[in-house]
């Protein structure tokens, strides 16, 4: 890839809602695979939550919703 920027964006639904403050504490997956990446070259990890899918108050469909209202962010930050 040379001298070319690599970016991963990792997507991933959580039946919970733990927030920014607890999430790397529970969320060991996207840590691992963040220091796993990032080890093997990535230069940036941006990580997409779709949280409480499995919550009543929140559901499946509003959790996707909010995800999507993020993707415009995210793809500045690709930029």
């Amino acid at each position: 890839m040379g001298d070319k920027p690599r970016r991963m964006v990792f997507i991933q639904s959580c039946g919970g809602n733990y927030g920014n403050i607890f999430s790397a504490r529970f969320n060991y997956g996207a840590t691992y695979l963040k220091n796993l990446f990032l080890f093997l070259g990535m230069d940036d990890f941006i990580r997409l939550p779709v949280d409480g899918t499995g919550m009543p108050d929140v559901g499946a469909e509003c959790a996707v919703s909010r995800a999507i209202s993020r993707i415009g962010t995210v793809l500045e930050d690709l930029v």
